[in-house]
């Protein structure tokens, strides 16, 4: 029997119309980026970014029915892990070299929520804005890449509108990648070049422009805010540490996932010596992507960021799907910075992007073909 849904709005937007089916509801989270599990008389939430509560208290403290109250605002480190799980079963690639970065993305994920969250990490910032704006930066990271990977992960190009993969960078890797015959190491680096570069700089932008993020605090305009964020750029530099620390997380997750044709430790000490050698490579590209993302913040006029949809509490982060239609604002200098993002995405996706040949690398998709022993090992773990 369809029950009459209501959604929980942040007490400052306005109402909407909101489906009374809830099996429409249930495709409807489906299709997007995800809802927090329906009870019978359990109200869904928003998938929007409004104003962020404690991620870690959430993560650690919070009951299912608190959790189901924060989606509007925030995923827990548990929804993360959920949203990860139901992107590669609805992608259909499971045991394909096409969900390579996101077995790896699972594992780093599960590590760097448990980094920030630990008091003294370098990770865990001490001030409450930088709290925030940490949240807020791995929220919609998160969110846009599994939307991209729903959209690009068959191998298709142009399933997604520019502001969310510029020049169609991701869905390219990932027709390539099946053009090509690439193995699944050269698919997780090459996305992990892509991921540090144009998505991360794509998000770094989008932050000014929360003004549901800078509540209360008197940053009140997107200039002011990007001054504010040069002091948040150590808890930023805290994380290339820590992916040059977990080389051996990448080749475990892939190996774990039967998408290797070597050792995990083996793929680990070549991925060390060949293609992330330490963590300045990891920095510089970071670093490229940060002076982006803040020159793409200062040109594009306030609430024109197309990752952003107005409400009655100022612009907040719109998630997939509600990005469907978004469009860079017409100005000559967001122009110039969309396009030297995908020049520099590109440059950080072939560096990292070395394919380790033989025993050494990953399994391709020729290796684990339909009737093939890899494969059936792969759908049987």
């Amino acid at each position: 029997m369809a029950t009459r849904v209501t959604a929980r709005l942040d007490p400052r937007l306005a109402p909407a119309r909101r489906p009374r089916s809830r099996a429409v509801l249930s495709l409807l989270c489906a299709l997007s980026t995800g809802c927090a599990e329906l009870a019978e008389d359990d109200a869904p939430t928003v998938d929007t970014l409004t104003a962020p509560g404690p991620f870690c208290e959430l993560s650690q403290r919070a009951t299912p029915a608190e959790r189901a109250g924060w989606h509007s605002r925030l995923w827990s480190a548990a929804t993360v892990q959920r949203e990860i799980a139901n992107t590669t079963a609805q992608s259909g690639l499971r045991c394909s070299p096409q969900v390579a970065y996101l077995a790896v993305y699972a594992r780093m994920t599960a590590a760097r929520d448990a980094a920030r969250c630990t008091q003294g990490d370098p990770m865990k910032p001490a001030d409450p804005l930088d709290v925030r704006l940490n949240d807020a930066l791995s929220d919609a990271m998160t969110r846009n890449y599994l939307d991209i990977v729903r959209r690009c992960g068959a191998g298709t190009s142009g399933a997604l509108p520019d502001p969310a993969d510029p020049g169609g960078l991701w869905c390219e890797l990932h027709r390539d990648a099946l053009r090509d015959n690439r193995d699944a190491v050269r698919v997780a680096t090459g996305s992990t070049g892509l991921y540090l570069s144009a998505h991360l700089a794509l998000a770094v932008s989008l932050l000014p422009h929360l003004d549901t993020v800078w509540g209360g605090t008197g940053y009140a305009t997107p200039g002011a805010r990007i001054e504010r964020l040069r002091a948040f750029k150590p808890t930023f530099d805290a994380f290339n540490a820590f992916l040059a620390r977990r080389l051996d997380t990448v080749a475990t997750a892939l190996g774990d996932a039967g998408l290797l044709r070597g050792s995990a430790f083996s793929v680990a000490a070549a991925l060390g010596e060949r293609v992330f050698p330490s963590a300045l490579a990891f920095g510089r590209i970071r670093d490229i992507a940060w002076s982006r993302g803040l020159g793409l913040a200062q040109a594009i006029p306030r609430g024109q960021h197309p990752w952003t949809i107005a409400t009655a509490g100022g612009f907040t982060f719109a998630a997939s799907p509600a990005r469907a239609s978004a469009a860079w604002p017409d100005d000559g200098a967001v122009r110039a910075h969309r396009d030297a993002l995908i020049r520099e995405a590109r440059e950080a996706r072939d560096t990292l992007s070395t394919p380790l040949l033989g025993v050494l690398g990953g399994h391709n998709f020729v290796s684990l073909g339909p009737g093939t022993a890899a494969r059936a090992a792969c759908l049987g773990r």
